[in-house]
């Protein structure tokens, strides 16, 4: 009985899922070089609803025993062919949003204010454990808690996606305070508790782009701009960080609750 819940609906439901999970990765990478709309991505989990779909209605049935006695015991010990179908579904589904919730979320860039690091359209994959789960590492959030579970507080430097609550969409930013650090801005320089982050020439041919470190020793590229000055120092409450992107011609510092972290960036695919 065991083996034939593992044929039947197990192993099909795994293998939707990954086509399911294969078809999002294609149509990022295809957003990504072809310059394709955003909808792609919803596109192509259409396509892969649309196998499902094909599976439970197309999949042959299988045939029975040519045996009268067998088919008799087979029909008590085996769901019909379609339940099975229906059950391996549904089974996908769960799997397919558990991947995405639990493990690992694809994602594009959009818009310019991580420059020079990620660029517009560019794919990336985020961690979802590596903070713990909040209430926006599932979709549309369907599970509405308080906090976050198993959680741990971002690094200073850290790349995350957070939810954009004025917005309702998802943004991409770094982390430049944890929880309690006073942040400064002035002409450009960040201070994190009193303590300037270093600014040097890069290694690129734009003479815009400075290698910041942080006080802990995390270092990227900046588009540098002496202009930017928050004109006073604050801090960032507990329970929350600061973050900024790193186009400073565009990027401002901005206040996160921890509880509304997606995950943190692990992989740029582009």
């Amino acid at each position: 009985m065991g083996t034939r819940v593992v044929k039947n609906i197990v192993l099909p439901a795994i293998i939707l899922a990954v086509v399911g999970v294969a078809l999002v990765l294609v149509s990022l990478f295809a957003i990504s070089i072809f310059a394709l709309p955003s909808s792609t991505g919803i596109a192509a989990v259409g396509v892969w609803l649309v196998i499902d779909v094909v599976y439970l209605v197309l999949a042959p049935r299988k045939k029975r025993n040519a045996n009268p006695l067998a088919d008799i015991v087979d029909d008590r010990i085996e769901a019909s062919p379609f339940v099975s179908r229906v059950l391996a579904v549904m089974l996908s589904f769960v799997l397919f949003v558990a991947f995405r919730s639990l493990a690992f979320q694809p994602g594009v860039v959009a818009g310019n204010s991580m420059l020079p690091g990620l660029h517009d359209r560019q794919v990336f994959v985020i961690s979802k454990f590596a903070y713990g789960y909040g209430r926006f590492s599932f979709p549309l959030g369907i599970i509405n808690f308080e906090g976050r579970i198993f959680g741990t507080m971002p690094q200073a430097g850290d790349v995350i996606v957070y939810r954009n609550l004025m917005t309702g969409g998802d943004a991409i930013s770094r982390v430049i305070g944890a929880e309690n650090d006073e942040f400064e801005l002035t002409k450009g320089i960040v201070r994190i508790n009193g303590r300037p982050a270093q600014l040097e020439d890069g290694t690129h041919m734009n003479p815009k782009i400075r290698r910041e470190t942080l006080p802990n020793g995390v270092g990227y590229d900046v588009l540098f701009n002496p202009s930017l000055s928050n004109g006073r120092a604050y801090r960032a409450p507990s329970g929350a960080i600061l973050v900024m992107g790193d186009n400073r011609e565009m990027a401002a510092p901005t206040i996160v609750s921890v509880q509304d972290i997606v995950g943190r960036v692990e992989l740029l695919l582009r």
